[in-house]
């Protein structure tokens, strides 16, 4: 009996090893095997082109962990740039918070948020990376909670069966940090929970830094490895492995001089000017001083394809990447001097521009990060670095299909154990999020992970091909939904085709039995219906037949596929990365390949069809048919000639007859083929944190709809970008705002060999304008010329809180009031309360066109034209201007609590806060989305709670004003290829039905008046206060903000930086402004000047 139990207990024991074994082992979902293209089309190479794996080859990653503030603000100065342009940008230099050269794509997250580990871990493994080293290299920056939740999470991971990167700490060149860490990080190597993380050289784990301080016990137990930057710090490498350097970059090498590892970046440092787009020794420059936004390659990955180059020359054991998750940057005063930021401003002492440091990133151009990012380059840097370390460690063989068969029975799913292979999916990927941003700004929630996709099956036989998809628990049935395990295939195995290169979607909609099959139409988000595919529902298991007629697969026996489950419904690749589950992830691709089948391969061609000839082919034939026809024509005519004795002189003549016939006929026929009436619309796609894209789409297609009705023979393609970067881009019609249009239609200053505007003269095209908003027109015009048309228009407002003219005892005044009960009113409504203080009273006097607006406003002008300077002190725009400084000082200064009691300016107060937040650090003033997103505001946003005013007129009758960046128009590319067409295109802006269609995503006043009286277009205003703004447009009798640009050529684009210098004052040198004698105002905006006109200079 003994016996038996003893044995009984043995064979449970063996069973419960054999089942941790099988838990707790990590499962190969085989991600070198996976195929896909990048945003660009750019393909990801496989065994065929990289061979197979090599041995002994590794890459790491540096990773940060920087995200960890509680509160204050996020300063993304490529988000500002998309939203307001470069001049907003010049704003953000000098304001204290959180500054991030972009956003990531997953958002703002902090540093504890184990959604993001989970998420970064399965993207490092799919790519290919074996192992991180965190950045702790500076004082104070070891963020041991941060760290602690990776190591957590990925443990977590390796328990569940899944894969993860290996584990290095970078500790930097400094030996007292390096000593002062080690206890920390030491404890984490201690725990037996980790052993399986860290990343092992020469039999121990690596860890870099400056050791020579460190204990023996730690010498003892790492591998070490110094690590810093730069080629001239590397010297002969000994002991070195650096993590930046610029080509050719020096290896790092063992003690003994063995080449062990090479570092590749994206990108270097801002404070260098050597971006993204650095190649050759070169840095790309584009004449603008906008911070490299207007280069037209960062997206590409330039620099680190030049950085990979040189890896395969050496060809190390050890490839260390710069960098993943590096969004922040520090701002230091005063630091490095001489330097150039961006390849924009040179860092001067004490200067209040000039003086801010960003080191190691700023923007897009200027950083290293290839974790995706909101816009912009979006994912493209991942897929790069997926492609170069394929290349780099080579990769597995594409299983091949076998063992197909017809499945007479879908619910039959033993069939499917002798088929193969096993496409398999990164398993436990569906956790949801749900955790505060960086910050504490925002809140991520997460909840789309449903159905966890483990693997996929396929057989292919008799006409038809069958899909098995397994799920890791019972499937979640939704019926309705669009998104529900879906199945995405490109047939042809070419990205130029459908859409994101998939040509078919099946199962976007059902019943009981069949789901449809859609085909892709114009390469867009756009369904055709191709038929119906059958199904079979089997607990964890979906089984689907269609017939390979209705897939594009009749005569091949390969293809591409995903299957994804409650993911993308707008149509953006993307979110194939964070929306439910795809398998295989992001923009791979499983590839299907019959043994023994038909095998076509990658396809190539026309993106527009297959199977027609492009252009260029039918031209070829044309020329060569042309050609043929006039050396046989000649030959004829000689003979006849040589027989009738014709005199060579007339010989001359019938030849030059038939040359003449035959270019003729090849003209024409080349015209009528390549005059197609296609065109191409290039459309900003709005990438802002409150842009709706998907709405945005809809509305340019409903556009398109309405116009192709009217004009039926004209096909409209369009196009969107992330922004225009200083060219047109590949179109004939863009939609741009006024800002971007002025600067192509004044070319001269990007293009000096140029003096014409890039724009196409509209003129001609506008027969009737008589119902248009002239002062929107004029935004589109330059030396008389029309070369942009309107959508809407946008005028600076004053927003009064209705509850504090109750607080105050006041009434409302009326839509005609004045200059002086503007003043007044200021002043009464900015009062402090029981510890609250209030100021009123908003105006965006921090655009430009709101200085030019005092200025002008009181008969002034502040720019000299012919001098090319800004004029601030002189003339009457001094009075105009000391006026509004007074209203913003006090203003200002009530906002912060000082003390204004006897100062002759406390009786005109005016401040951009609607209401000051205590909690804020109170050094800048309230940008427009803070105001809206102010607690301390948010309850007067309310359209019961606020009166919308125009501006009064001032002294010299000038009103109101504008703001260029939120009013769209149409231009057309001077290149246009048929420019009648492109100009019908634009001008159907003009009309009441497009200016109805395009209100519904562009906001603003209409530019043709007689849609006034309609209310589908108050949408995108404030509510019902519409008409309050309506009132001071239709009487501004002043002349538009950019004829001040008309007349200077350039000025307007610097000029904007005014307002920076303004809140460098402000902020700086505030008590120094509050004491000097209102008499010497003169003298300060003197001084103003001066600085203004010396960065001018600068720039210039």
């Amino acid at each position: 009996m003994t016996k038996k139990v003893l044995t009984i207990l043995i064979i449970i024991c063996i069973f419960s090893l054999q089942l941790s074994v099988g838990v707790f082992a990590e499962r190969d979902h085989m991600a070198d095997t996976w195929v896909g293209n990048d945003a660009l089309g750019r393909r990801l190479p496989t065994n065929e082109q990289v061979g197979d794996r090599k041995e002994e080859k590794y890459v790491g990653i540096f990773y940060f962990l920087f995200m960890n503030a509680e509160q204050g603000r996020i300063l993304d100065h490529s988000k500002v740039f998309a939203e307001d342009g470069v001049e907003a940008v010049w704003d953000v230099l000098v304001q204290d918070g959180m500054h991030m050269w972009g956003g990531p794509y997953f958002g703002y997250y902090k540093n504890t948020d184990e959604w993001i580990y989970r998420k970064h871990a399965q993207m490092l493994v799919d790519a290919g990376i074996d192992f991180v080293f965190l950045d702790t290299t500076n004082d104070g920056g070891l963020f041991p909670h941060a760290w602690q939740i990776l190591l957590d999470t990925w443990a977590e991971i390796r328990e569940e069966g899944g894969m993860t990167p290996y584990v290095v700490f970078h500790c930097g060149v400094n030996a007292p940090t390096m000593k002062s860490h080690m206890p920390t990080i030491f404890k984490a190597y201690q725990n037996p929970k980790y052993n399986d993380l860290w990343f092992r050289w020469e039999g121990k784990p690596l860890i870099l830094g400056d050791y020579t301080m460190l204990e023996q016990k730690y010498l003892d137990f790492f591998t070490l490895r110094e690590s810093w930057a730069f080629n001239g710090w590397t010297g002969d490498g000994k002991g070195k492995w650096p993590w930046i350097a610029e080509v050719p970059q020096e290896p790092g090498r063992s003690f003994d001089g063995v080449i062990e590892q090479i570092v590749v970046c994206a990108g270097y440092h801002s404070n260098s000017s050597k971006g993204r787009s650095f190649s050759k020794e070169k840095q790309p420059l584009t004449g603008r001083l906008d911070f490299g936004f207007s280069l037209d390659d960062t997206d590409k990955g330039i620099a680190f394809d030049e950085q990979w180059k040189q890896v395969f020359k050496v060809d190390p054991k050890v490839v260390m990447i710069t960098g993943w998750n590096e969004w922040t940057m520090g701002r230091w005063e005063n630091a490095g001097l001489g330097q150039k930021i961006s390849g924009t401003y040179i860092l001067t002492e004490n200067d209040l521009m000039f003086m801010n440091n960003y080191v190691d990133c700023f923007n897009v151009e200027y950083s290293r990060d290839i974790e995706p990012m909101n816009g912009f380059h979006g994912d493209n840097y991942y897929y790069q670095m997926a492609s170069y370390i394929r290349k780099f460690k080579g990769a597995r063989p594409i299983p091949m299909g076998t063992g197909s068969k017809v499945i007479n029975d879908l619910k039959d799913l033993s069939v499917w154990d002798s088929i193969g292979p096993e496409f398999y999916d990164t398993k436990n990927d569906i956790a949801h999020r749900d955790h505060p941003s960086v910050c504490g700004l925002f809140h991520y929630e997460n909840q789309t992970g449903r159905n966890d996709i483990e693997y996929i099956k396929v057989s292919k036989e008799a006409g038809k091909t069958y899909f098995m998809i397994k799920c890791v628990d019972d499937i979640i049935v939704d019926m309705e939904g669009e998104n529900w395990m879906n199945l995405f295939i490109d047939s042809d195995r070419y990205y130029g085709t459908g859409w994101n290169g998939y040509d078919y979607v099946i199962n976007r909609s059902r019943d009981g039995k069949t789901m449809t099959v859609e085909r892709f139409v114009n390469n867009d988000w756009k369904f055709e219906k191709a038929g119906t595919a059958e199904y079979a529902l089997n607990g964890k298991t979906l089984v689907i037949e269609v017939d390979d007629s209705l897939i594009g697969l009749s005569d091949r026996d390969d293809f591409d596929f995903k299957c994804a489950d409650n993911s993308t419904i707008t149509g953006e690749a993307m979110e194939f990365m964070d929306l439910g589950d795809a398998a295989p992830n992001g923009r791979f691709n499983f590839r299907y390949m019959k043994e023994g089948g038909r095998i076509k391969g990658d396809g190539t061609g026309d993106a527009t069809s297959s199977s027609s000839l492009n252009n260029t082919t039918i031209g070829v034939i044309i020329l060569v048919s042309c050609v043929l026809v006039s050396v046989f024509g000649v030959i004829v005519a000689i003979r006849i000639m040589q027989k009738r004795n014709i005199k060579p002189k007339n010989l001359v003549v019938a030849l030059v007859f038939v040359i003449y016939m035959s270019s003729t006929m090849f003209y024409n026929q080349s015209h009528a083929l390549f005059s197609s009436k296609d065109l191409v619309l290039v459309v900003k796609k709005d990438i802002s944190e409150y842009g709706n894209h998907k709405l945005q789409k809809e509305v340019i297609n409903e556009y398109v709809e309405a116009f192709n009705k009217i004009n039926p023979k004209i096909k409209v393609k369009v196009k969107y970008v992330n922004d225009f970067n200083g060219n047109l881009n590949d179109g004939d019609v863009l939609l741009i705002n006024a800002t971007t249009a002025s600067d192509f239609m004044a070319a001269k200053k990007y293009d000096k060999t140029d003096n014409s505007s890039k724009l196409l003269d509209l003129t001609k095209y506008l027969d009737n304008t008589e119902n248009m908003l002239e002062p929107a027109l004029r935004l589109g015009q330059l030396d008389g010329r029309q070369y942009w048309i309107p959508v809407n228009y946008d005028r600076t407002v004053v927003y009064i809180d209705k509850s504090v003219f109750d607080m105050r005892g006041k009434g409302i005044p009326s839509k005609d009031w004045t200059y002086d009960e503007f003043k007044q009113l200021v002043h009464d409504l900015t009062f402090s309360e029981k510890g609250n203080r209030y100021t009123g009273v908003y105006l965006n006097h921090h655009q430009m066109n709101v200085w030019r607006l005092f200025a002008e406003g009181f008969g002034g002008s502040m720019y000299n034209s012919d001098a090319k300077m800004i004029e601030l002190s002189k003339g009457k725009a001094v009075e105009g201007l000391s006026e509004m400084f007074l209203f913003l000082e006090d203003g200002y200064a009530k906002g912060l609590g000082f003390n204004t009691k006897g100062s002759d300016r406390s009786n005109s107060a005016m401040s951009i806060a609607f209401a000051f937040q205590p909690q804020r650090n109170g050094r800048y003033l309230l940008s427009d989305e803070e105001f809206r997103s102010n607690p301390a505001t948010k309850s007067l946003v309310d359209k019961d709670n606020i009166v919308i005013l125009p501006l009064p007129e001032f002294p010299e009758g000038r009103i109101g004003t504008t703001n260029a960046d939120f009013c769209i128009g149409f231009a057309v590319n001077k290149s246009a290829k048929n420019k009648d067409n492109a100009a019908r295109l634009a001008k159907f802006a003009l009309t009441e039905q497009g200016q109805k269609i395009l209100n519904k995503y562009y906001g603003g006043i209409p530019a043709n008046k007689s849609t006034w009286n309609d209310d589908y277009w108050k949408k995108g205003l404030q509510g019902d206060f519409v008409e309050n703004i309506l009132y001071g447009i239709e009487n501004d009798k002043r002349n538009d903000f950019f004829e001040l640009y008309v007349e200077t050529e350039d000025p307007y684009y610097y000029a904007l930086r005014t307002r920076v210098f303004y809140t460098c004052y402000m902020n700086r040198d505030y008590e120094r402004i509050q004491k000097r004698p209102s008499g010497n105002f003169k003298q300060y905006l003197e001084r103003f000047e001066k600085d203004i006109n010396k960065m001018i200079g600068q720039i210039t």
